[in-house]
């Protein structure tokens, strides 16, 4: 198996394999949640991930303000302890 590609600061292409294992067939809106539904995590992570790796972490940070960025790792940090 190829090894998982990792989003980076700018976009990168992704292969065959990750756009297979990423992407679903069709993406339905079910609950208000893309992707099989609201307890559907996994299917969402995937497609998100292929999409930073495709955007880049430079661009996708610019779609949350500073304070939300900081927030969230505050929140993660408080859970790794």
């Amino acid at each position: 198996m190829t090894p998982k590609i990792a989003p980076e600061l700018h976009p990168q292409a992704i292969n065959w394999e990750t756009y297979k294992e990423a992407v679903p067939e069709k993406i339905e809106l079910i609950g208000g949640f893309l992707c099989g539904g609201p307890a559907d995590h996994d299917a969402r992570e995937k497609l998100l991930r292929a999409l930073l790796i495709n955007v880049g972490l430079e661009r996708a940070i610019k779609l949350a303000p500073k304070e939300k960025w900081e927030a969230a790792l505050r929140e993660m940090t408080r859970y790794a302890r």
